[in-house]
């Protein structure tokens, strides 16, 4: 251990003097009031460091998590271990007028899968079209779909999804 000291004038009032002295300390004596100081302050800012659990807690912890997974909470594809994937659904019905004209395009929805693997109807938006036409079919053809749920730290999870619509001509 290597111990650095240096000298510091520090006014000191000497017990019942009434009247201040220059008395010299050593760096290391500032030094240990300096962390005896931010030793206390730390004790000040967690008040809940007294070794008590808190309610619910397990006093091993838990393996790779930072507690429990909330289930009503949204995520998005980046934070999931398994995200929700299409298992089934109809093929979205092509515009007649669109189609006899040879008119492709997509839309683009955003929407959320529950933790049953159904879209939540109020969730479903319209990010972006190419014609109005294509909006309701690729909504009836998202809505009647069924996913695989997402899955976060082996729990079923509900997700927001954005996925592309494309509607093309053969």
């Amino acid at each position: 251990m290597i111990v650095i000291q240096c000298q510091a004038n520090i006014p000191h009032r000497r017990a019942g003097s009434g009247r201040a002295e220059r008395i010299q300390h050593t760096g290391q004596d500032a030094f240990n009031r300096r962390r005896l100081g931010r030793l206390q302050q730390r004790k000040r800012r967690r008040p809940d460091a007294r070794g008590k659990g808190v309610e619910g807690g397990i006093s091993a912890g838990i393996e790779g998590g930072t507690g429990p997974v909330e289930l009503g909470q949204v995520f998005l594809t980046s934070q999931l271990d398994d995200p929700a994937q299409r298992i089934s659904g109809p093929d979205p019905r092509y515009p007649p007028v669109l189609q006899s004209a040879g008119i492709a395009g997509s839309v683009d929805l955003q929407f959320i899968v529950d933790t049953t693997g159904h879209v939540e109807p109020n969730s479903l938006k319209v990010l972006a079209k190419t014609h109005d036409a294509f909006v309701e079919p690729a909504k009836e053809a998202v809505m009647k779909g069924v996913y695989k749920p997402a899955r976060y730290k082996g729990e079923p999870v509900r997700q927001q999804v954005q996925q592309r619509i494309k509607f093309q001509t053969n």
